[in-house]
């Protein structure tokens, strides 16, 4: 018996691979900015690794996945690693476990470029390398939460550098509530160390 040629063993491993692909998401990111002893930069963003300014939590993100994420589209609501398990879930099929809070949320609006897709928080929180939490973000404001409140419109300041917290001391009331709201949930619902 003939053995098949090396033409048609790659033509069976192609037609495969293109019907493995139509099912695949890849998700390329990275970690945090430079450490602050790194011969790194992450301007136009300020500060850098172990801080919450945009210089030290704000990464790249490119998703491929012809059947699911149109091509050169640009995303620029916020979303989190901590997203991908509920995003990847639902891609799977799968449920999430409703007998614990699970911090991430399916961003699958927000892949496949929806017109008019939101992040499905209203707000992010920021903890410090010691755990405390140290800023948030609602929308295109960012507040690091110090005694002398500092206030970020990241829309048009992505490099934080103009504060502009006293001009605005509803939102900074407002979004300090938000904060003193959701660190009183997360400690209500912490589980021990080592739990999942």
């Amino acid at each position: 018996m003939q053995q098949p040629g090396r033409n048609w063993t790659r033509r069976r491993f192609l037609k495969a691979f293109a019907g493995l692909a139509r099912q695949t998401v890849v998700v390329y990111t990275s970690d945090n900015r430079p450490p602050p002893n790194a011969k790194g930069s992450a301007l136009p963003l300020r500060r850098y690794k172990n801080t919450t300014y945009e210089g030290g939590m704000r990464v790249p993100c490119v998703m491929w996945g012809p059947t699911r994420i149109p091509a050169q589209r640009v995303c620029s609501e916020l979303a989190t690693m901590m997203d991908l398990y509920a995003t990847f879930a639902a891609l799977a099929g799968a449920t999430v476990r409703a007998d614990r809070v699970i911090d991430g949320r399916d961003i699958r609006p927000l892949m496949s470029g929806g017109e008019g897709a939101k992040s499905r928080c209203e707000a992010f929180y920021y903890h410090d390398g010691r755990g405390h939490l140290a800023a948030m973000r609602a929308g295109r404001r960012k507040l690091h939460l110090k005694r002398d409140a500092e206030l970020y419109d990241l829309t048009n300041d992505t490099g934080e550098a103009h504060n502009v917290a006293e001009a605005n001391p509803d939102v900074v009331r407002r979004l300090r509530r938000l904060a003193r709201e959701f660190d009183d949930t997360l400690n209500e619902q912490a589980r021990p160390a080592g739990q999942l």
